[in-house]
């Protein structure tokens, strides 16, 4: 099956052993770290939500969402990391055609469908979104994790 949304990985220093640790804290820990996972992907999602409004009217036709609302199985709704989607298979515009096949023509260009921009491998919208914020992604995601770790481990005050 041909691929129906976008997704990209964001390297964060120190974040194995980090995610080591945070899974020998109680649950209410990892808890508190899913909400400030969810918190970050909404605030990331918004920015692209924003970017693709700004590229134009197909851009902002596609679906972008976060957290809970993931329409892809293969990332978990409930996790530790951000989680930031676009795309899926919900018709729309006029010609009510599936959002990923608007998705990559708006992100990507295309040489031969008129209606998209020239092609620029490097994206348009999402991408330098997402690439433009990584640092304030890692930064805001670590911080959460340091403050759980702390709040959580043996020398915190809830233990």
């Amino acid at each position: 099956m041909a691929k129906q949304g976008l997704s990209v990985s964001i390297s964060v220093r120190g974040l194995y052993p980090t995610l080591a640790a945070l899974a020998k804290l109680p649950d209410d820990a990892k808890g508190a770290l899913k909400d400030a996972a969810y918190d970050l992907s909404v605030d990331i999602g918004k920015r692209i939500r924003v970017a693709a409004a700004s590229r134009g009217s197909q851009a902002g036709l596609i679906p972008i969402g976060w957290g809970a609302d993931v329409e892809d199985n293969s990332t978990s709704a409930d996790s530790d990391l951000p989680v930031v989607w676009a795309g899926g298979e919900a018709r729309v515009g006029t010609r009510r055609k599936p959002a990923f096949k608007l998705l990559f023509g708006s992100e990507f260009g295309a040489s031969y469908l008129k209606q998209f921009p020239p092609r620029q491998p490097l994206g348009r919208w999402f991408f330098p979104t997402v690439q433009d914020a990584s640092g304030l992604i890692a930064d805001r995601w670590m911080a959460a994790a340091e403050d759980v770790i702390a709040k959580f481990s043996e020398g915190g005050d809830d233990v």
